[in-house]
């Protein structure tokens, strides 16, 4: 049974020189979301892209991300358990290894939904 997205929201990102793009399609029945990432390099070495669900209560991590120049990230992602309503996403560019409960590195992109 085909159905459309229940929200599906796009933003431009950069990183260096590149650029490229964020897609969510997010839906609320299932509580799950569907994302592209498209566009990025690889990071640089000791670096790794992580993406963030954005709650009331603050960011919540979600994954690392693979990024490759030809190779789009497809990810498929249930909602957090804890942090409130989730309104929004981000992906940052971490220190690899990184386990910090918020955001330390440069910001990439931030989506509103």
């Amino acid at each position: 049974v085909m159905r459309s997205a229940a929200l599906v929201r796009q933003v431009g990102l950069r990183m260096g020189e590149r650029q490229g793009g964020l897609v969510i399609f997010a839906d609320s029945r299932p509580h799950m979301w569907n994302v592209v990432i498209y566009g990025l390099p690889a990071p640089e070495p000791g670096k790794m892209c992580q993406f963030w669900f954005i709650t009331e209560t603050g960011m919540v991590r979600g994954v690392e991300v693979k990024t490759g120049e030809r190779t789009p990230a497809f990810l498929t992602l249930p909602m957090p358990p804890g942090g409130g309503p989730v309104m929004g996403a981000a992906l940052t560019l971490e220190p690899m290894g990184s386990s910090s409960a918020a955001p330390e590195g440069k910001e990439l992109a931030h989506l509103m939904l």
